[in-house]
């Protein structure tokens, strides 16, 4: 009985030490990847929600591109990730069918 309790504790400390490592650099990635996604956001929603009020001569207009590409990436984003998912539901069907 104290020995299989002490094996126990020993594996319980050792990985509850593993995960609490693998916990902090989750959440550095986590917390990476908010920030960098929030930028993309903000700026995104500033070129399409701001921009066509500025004038046409306006500096702040040769920050951002044509106004054609702030809805032609974000849809064929979303085609290439709908393709990659079918894609993927397919392999698997074929492999189990």
């Amino acid at each position: 009985g104290q020995a299989y309790r002490k094996t126990l504790a020993s594996t319980c400390s050792i990985s509850c030490c593993e995960r609490r490592d693998m916990g902090s650099a989750s959440k550095g990635y986590g917390w990476g990847v908010l920030i960098i996604t929030s930028i993309i956001f903000f700026y995104w929603t500033f070129w399409v929600l701001v921009l066509p009020f500025v004038d046409d001569d306006h500096s702040l207009q040769h920050l951002f591109p044509s106004k054609f590409y702030a809805l032609s990436i974000p849809v064929f984003i979303m085609v290439l990730g709908m393709t990659t998912i079918a894609s993927f539901i397919a392999v698997i069907l074929i492999r189990e069918g």
